[in-house]
């Protein structure tokens, strides 16, 4: 296999029931487009010295003066030379002290990094040591944040900051990347914070984000406190403050056909998705739909404007269970890396020890021939998916900044299947559902969110119709099934959690399963992956004993007040 991620020629096309990788090299669009050109020449010492110094005259602090623009440029001259520096370090660091590095699943790939100028792209193929001085991990450590609070001690962003949206902007940058993007949070990161501080709405939108996040997990762990109600008051202010800044953006001619407010409108229905609020979302998806046909479709977007917005696209789908609004480019999987890796199941694909048992109940059993080919296809890829990611969690320096589009790509494959329900092969649509859980649940890690409630009520309808025909023709892939759905509905209180619970007990007895290590036995020849720190089979396992030891069940394993089991 070769060391790069060349682009692909455009005369690869394959297809394996129903996944297909097109290749089209004559696009005129780059895959990196939206990356910072690296300098092709270095800064004279005369040069570097005459930047170290910017003086402010202290009567003239607004941000509407003319001094803005030089001191943000000033400082963003300065951003970069210092991590030009950095990174030269780091490399004769490497050079003095080699260390071997053992590749687990796939070669390191190389970086596009691509200007636009006019209708022609003049791209360089870079290794992907040079892509770690465009994005540097020590720039992306908290040590780097150097005042109290973690402010920004140059004041670059694009709003006037208080010091609650710092603590917010904080929050988002530790746990809110991660719900982002699954791979490669520290590249994601930087790409994620250079844009933050270009467009103001996404300030608001991140901070909006952390603040109902806040609310939510202190709501979890201390119940209703002064503290949760102030970050679910600012949620709202932070809400308000982004409708605001669309709306004067939908009002410019010029900016309300511009990438960075497809970007900005994406990254706010992807938030509004996971919160569950359909009607903002159905909303803002049709100013999408209108935007994205006034620049020419999907295939005029460059690569990272096309990523959010197909997550974007994904989840609203997912909340509605529904399928996506916006076709899948040709040109956007070609750009991934590491799409012909993943999405043409008959390569070769190495696989650890540990995962060689990863989805072998699939593939082992009868009633696997009796799928619709589609389905069969999806399982495949799935399972190189989940290869893919557990890898690529423990290598990170394997990835690329395309890898999470990967899980995108997938997900909007699986939403775009349709299976009718009276057809003679029931198992399609419940295994259908239980995919799109396990990505959300075990990749994305969305449980316990308002996005899932929609594919639990259909997995809940279509399991409740056929249990007693899965229980004699599948009664394994009943367990697994059942699994995921009690994971996806726990926490969300209602009467959906306590079904999964109770069907699980009976399809336990049935199969005769006394422990856990027979049960994550099954799990895992379906699929699942035990993943430290992330609430797992396991403890629905423990809580659906408890139910039957002691008659009564606490939705969601916190929830208020006690439920009779039926």
């Amino acid at each position: 296999m070769s060391d790069t991620c060349s682009p692909p020629s455009s005369s690869s096309t394959s297809s394996h029931d129903g996944w297909s990788s097109r290749s089209d090299a004559s696009s005129p669009d780059s895959a990196y487009s939206d990356q910072p050109s690296v300098p092709e020449k270095t800064t004279s010492e005369s040069e570097s010295q005459a930047g170290e110094f910017f003086f402010v005259d202290p009567k003239d602090n607004g941000k509407t003066s003319s001094q803005f623009k030089q001191k943000q440029a000033f400082l963003m001259k300065r951003y970069h030379r210092e991590r030009k520096q950095a990174a030269i370090q780091r490399l004769k660091a490497a050079k003095s002290a080699p260390s071997e590095k053992t590749v687990v699943l796939l070669n390191r790939p190389r970086i596009q990094v691509g200007a636009r100028h006019g209708a022609n792209n003049v791209v360089e193929s870079r290794p992907a040591e040079d892509a770690e001085e465009l994005v540097s991990n020590n720039s992306w450590v908290s040590t780097t944040y150097l005042s109290q609070g973690f402010k920004d001690p140059f004041d670059s962003y694009a709003v006037s900051m208080t010091d609650s949206m710092h603590r917010y902007l904080n929050h988002f940058r530790i746990h809110g990347v991660g719900a982002a993007y699954p791979l490669n949070v520290t590249m994601m990161g930087q790409y994620l914070w250079r844009n933050i501080v270009t467009i103001p709405a996404l300030v608001n939108i991140f901070c909006f984000f952390s603040a109902r996040h806040v609310a939510m997990v202190e709501s979890k762990a201390h119940g209703e406190t002064s503290s949760v109600q102030t970050s679910i008051k600012s949620s709202f202010q932070y809400r308000g403050n982004v409708l605001k800044y669309l709306n004067d953006l939908m009002r410019d001619q010029d900016k309300a056909v511009a990438e960075t407010t497809i970007y900005a409108i994406a990254s706010f229905v992807t938030i509004e998705s996971s919160m569950g609020n359909i009607d903002a979302v159905m909303a803002h998806q049709t100013g999408l739909k209108r935007i994205v046909r006034l620049l020419g479709g999907v295939e005029a977007l460059p690569h990272m404007t096309l990523s959010k917005l197909y997550q974007c696209d994904v989840k609203g789908a997912v909340l509605r269970n529904t399928q996506p609004i916006f076709p899948m480019s040709t040109r956007f999987r070609s750009e991934i890396c590491h799409e012909s890796d993943i999405f043409q199941p008959n390569r070769p694909l190495p696989t650890p020890p540990a995962l060689n048992d990863l989805g072998s109940r699939f593939t082992s059993s009868l009633w696997f021939a009796t799928l619709d080919r589609r389905m069969r296809a999806s399982i495949k890829i799935v399972r190189r998916l989940i290869i893919y990611f557990e890898n690529a969690s423990l290598h990170p320096e394997l990835g690329g900044l395309t890898d999470n589009d990967i899980f995108v790509v997938t997900e909007h494959q699986l939403l775009s299947l349709s299976f009718s329900t009276e057809e003679e092969k029931p198992l399609n649509e419940p295994l259908r559902l239980c995919l799109l859980l396990y990505l959300n649940l075990r990749i994305w890690h969305l449980q316990g969110l308002p996005i899932l409630d929609s594919l639990v009520v259909s997995l809940q309808e279509h399991l409740a119709s056929e249990l007693l025909y899965l229980h004699s023709v599948a009664p394994e892939l009943t367990f697994w099934m059942l699994f995921m759905g009690g994971m996806a509905s726990a926490g969300r209180g209602g009467t959906l959690y306590p079904w999964f619970v109770a069907q699980l007990l009976e399809t336990k007895e049935f199969l005769g399963v006394r422990d856990w290590d027979q049960a994550r036995g099954i799990l895992t020849g379906f699929f699942y992956t035990e993943q430290p720190g992330v609430p797992g089979a396991e403890d629905l396992w423990v809580q659906a004993l408890v139910s039957k030891q002691y008659g009564y069940l606490v939705p969601g394993g916190g929830g208020a007040g006690p439920v009779v089991s039926t």
